[in-house]
């Protein structure tokens, strides 16, 4: 079996995004309390993993939103928030 290692802070990225559905880059800033340059290491790392895409329409450039793969992540570590995917 795999196991991902997720820091903790990462971890607090994919939870805000699952209860938010989906946020704008500075709205997660505020709301997690990030330094902007932590949370684009951290945003970047997540993309790299497949667990959170981006937004890049004209309309909602820079919008975050977790991936079916962030998703499946999040039903497994909080079986308990994410029980409306169905995954």
């Amino acid at each position: 079996m795999r196991t991902l290692e997720l820091p903790d802070d990462y971890a607090l990225v994919l939870q805000q995004l699952n209860e938010d559905g989906s946020d704008d880059f500075n709205t997660l800033v505020e709301a997690l309390n990030f330094d902007k340059n932590r949370l684009k290491h951290i945003v970047s790392a997540l993309q790299h993993k497949g667990l959170v895409a981006m937004d890049t329409s004209r309309q909602k450039r820079g919008w975050l939103s977790l991936s079916r793969k962030g998703k499946r992540l999040l039903s497994y570590i909080w079986p308990e928030s994410t029980i409306h995917y169905g995954y």
